[in-house]
């Protein structure tokens, strides 16, 4: 069997000194668009990120990010991608 996997930025959250400091950082991620539940536009994220003062590291504050959720069998979780929700919808033909 052959996986369409798509290649994304994925802003990781990293807690340091006991969660009262967050450090935000950018990796690539391969998403399985089968298991995607929905997308949404994430500005509290975002939000989040400035109040900590720790945008990662060659990222413009301007960038637009997108929330992706998933469901494998009765799990959902999300991850937090660089991208506006129409580009992201896009990539998986949605």
């Amino acid at each position: 069997m052959i996986l369409n996997l798509i290649k994304l930025t994925e802003i990781r959250e990293r807690s340091m000194r006991g969660g009262a400091q967050k450090k935000f950082t950018l990796g690539e991620i391969l998403v399985n668009p089968k298991h995607i539940s929905h997308l949404r536009e994430d500005n509290e994220y975002k939000r989040q990120i400035r109040a900590f003062r720790s945008w990662p590291h060659g990222l413009s504050e301007e960038i637009e990010l997108t929330r992706i959720y998933f469901v494998n069998n009765l799990e959902t979780s999300s991850i937090c991608v660089v991208g506006s929700f129409e580009n992201i919808a896009l990539k998986f033909r949605i």
